[in-house]
């Protein structure tokens, strides 16, 4: 069934080239807006906007499927498809990266509006029931607590191609009482929901860190999009093209300083 809504939830951009003589190159990932949204939605996210604007200008069909973050990964890992968007080193190191990161992000802890938690090392969350996204590398000190951590109990996960807007429900609804997941993700996806104003940030863990659209291993023209990417980004920022693209969203800049 996952593999069906992946195949559902696919669409594509095309590129200046005939459709039928364009190479094409799939990309997948779950939901992660503002990096990358829904395939439906007006906006796409705007790393979605980064690689069309970089491969459609050479001529190729860019195919941007959402599905679980599990199989997106197992999918690049196999070559089904071409590159993951959002990847950490860490959580795929036998893949192909560029040398620039496609965004910098961290781990937030939200909790009910009405919370009166906060944040101080893993030992404050004894007794939490913590929302988290099977799969998804949340940085040494995090994946630790949650190596130990008793599924069901400690820790509770969301499997489907939106895991954080089910996180979200969780929390609003008490089956959860803390989520972890990126600032800038869970900001804009609550905003979206409607529940911005119902929850609130109560800490932080560890720094930034460095995501990437990471390619398969089994493509042989791998490293060639990563070189292509590398280019276009180095193009985008250097012309402000890529400023433009981050306001769409209300960001910046990654490589400028990042504010909570």
């Amino acid at each position: 069934m996952k593999h069906l809504f992946a195949v559902l939830c696919l669409f594509a951009f095309w590129g200046t080239g005939s459709a039928a003589r364009a190479e094409a190159l799939t990309l997948a990932a779950d939901e992660w807006c503002p990096y990358n949204c829904a395939v439906t939605d007006p906006l796409k996210g705007y790393v979605v906007d980064i690689v069309q604007e970089i491969f459609g200008k050479e001529g190729m069909v860019l195919r941007y499927v959402t599905t679980s973050w599990e199989d997106a990964l197992e999918g690049t890992r196999s070559g089904m498809y071409d590159g993951a968007i959002g990847a950490a080193k860490d959580e795929a190191p036998d893949f192909v990266y560029p040398e620039q990161e496609i965004g910098r992000s961290g781990n937030d802890l939200f909790v009910p509006k009405d919370s009166t938690w906060t944040y101080q090392g893993t030992t404050s969350l004894k007794g939490k029931r913590l929302g988290v996204i099977r799969n998804y590398y949340y940085g040494e000190i995090l994946s630790e607590y949650l190596e130990n951590a008793v599924e069901g109990v400690d820790i509770i996960y969301a499997l489907s191609a939106q895991p954080l807007r089910e996180n979200l429900e969780r929390l609003i609804n008490g089956q959860i009482d803390v989520l972890v997941d990126d600032y800038n993700v869970a900001v804009y996806t609550a905003r979206d929901m409607g529940l911005e104003k119902k929850i609130r940030q109560a800490g932080a863990v560890g720094d930034w860190d460095p995501v990437y659209i990471a390619f398969s291993p089994n493509n042989p023209r791998a490293r060639v999009y990563a070189r292509m990417l590398d280019e276009g980004v180095r193009k985008l920022r250097s012309s402000g093209r890529l400023k433009e693209i981050m306001q769409k969203y209300g960001l910046d800049d990654w490589r400028n300083a990042m504010v909570k």
